[in-house]
């Protein structure tokens, strides 16, 4: 698995849990947000990231605030430290 993908997966997932909640599909969103829905797909199981600018018409598309669509820093900092252990040597982790 690419490091990326740990981030990349918390927050598809976290997304995929909102539309759940909304009783919103995953195609009628990707198609009101300007997604391709095979994107749209590919972002909510992590194999591609959500880019900031889909994000937040994702979160136009479900009237809703783009930090709802953010999962807890809990699970942020979580998925960054799985990245981070994934380098044989930390001090390759970029500072800042």
């Amino acid at each position: 698995m690419m490091r990326q993908q740990h981030v990349n997966r918390v927050i598809g997932e976290h997304v995929a849990s909102v539309l759940l909640g909304q009783g919103a599909s995953k195609q009628g969103t990707a198609r009101r947000a300007g997604i391709a829905p095979t994107t749209f797909r590919r972002c909510l199981t992590g194999e591609r990231a959500l880019f900031v600018s889909e994000l937040w018409r994702v979160s136009q598309a479900l009237a809703l605030d783009v930090g709802a669509l953010l999962p807890p820093a809990e699970l942020l900092n979580a998925a960054v430290d799985r990245q981070r252990a994934e380098y044989l040597d930390d001090s390759e982790w970029p500072e800042g």
